[in-house]
């Protein structure tokens, strides 16, 4: 028997990723680390997804199974692994924005074109990185 696959053949499938749903729990708790972080939707999902590809993904297919894990992921190391990835994950968001001002920088060096503005975009961004490296 060979089964037909279109765009609804996978419409009542579902999987969740329990991991992903702690990562979110948990989210709260880790940007209070960080309060002059930015938290545009792009940054958070930026830190979401850096914070779950340092982590082994949990998926599950029933009711059953979503319990099985959550009882596995209270467990205090899973939840120590996971604010562990969202810290390293905000250290490394944290770090392209100093790259990100070391290219600026370096523009600014190169040619002088609109200096003004890319000083004050530089300024800025210094000012943030030293928010958070000072939490």
């Amino acid at each position: 028997m060979t089964i037909q696959f279109d765009k609804d053949t996978l419409k009542d499938v579902n999987v969740a990723n329990v991991v992903e749903r702690l990562i979110d729990e948990q989210f709260p708790i880790v940007m209070k680390k960080f309060p002059d972080a930015c938290c545009c939707s792009q940054c958070l999902s930026d830190i979401k997804a850096l914070a779950l590809n340092g982590l082994k993904p949990r998926y599950v297919s029933t009711d059953r199974g979503d319990l099985f894990e959550r009882v596995h992921i209270s467990d205090m190391m899973v939840k120590v692994e996971a604010l562990r990835a969202m810290t390293e994950a905000v250290d490394a968001a944290v770090a392209q924005a100093d790259s990100v001002v070391a290219e600026l920088q370096a523009c600014l060096d190169a040619d002088h074109k609109d200096a003004t503005h890319i000083e004050r975009v530089i300024n800025q961004a210094q000012t943030t990185i030293e928010h958070l490296r000072a939490q």
